[in-house]
């Protein structure tokens, strides 16, 4: 079985190889400092995890709102009975 899986990646490999217009050098190369850039990204994203998966353990689960509170019975001009103003047109002087 080891020997299948061998064949397969090794043939995986060479197709890949075959496919990429760069010098294999030069692939070797990009590849190596691709996989340098990237390691310490996920080395840094790792405790980044962490801290949020103890913070949504530790902070306080908020409850949502049952009722509508943008409703307009309830706003606190309504309740105190003050008016909405009137939106009557106010005309500009015109200097004459």
């Amino acid at each position: 079985m080891t020997w299948v899986i061998a064949q397969h990646t090794r043939g995986a490999e060479e197709a890949r190889r075959r496919s990429c217009s760069l010098p294999d050098k030069i692939q070797d190369v990009v590849i190596l400092a691709h996989q340098h850039a990237l390691t310490p990204v996920f080395g840094y994203l790792v405790p980044v995890f962490a801290l949020g998966l103890v913070l949504a353990f530790v902070l306080p689960e908020k409850k949502l709102a049952d009722d509508n509170d943008n409703d307009p019975d309830t706003t606190p001009a309504a309740q105190s009975g003050e008016t909405e103003p009137d939106n009557t047109e106010v005309s500009a002087p015109t200097g004459q």
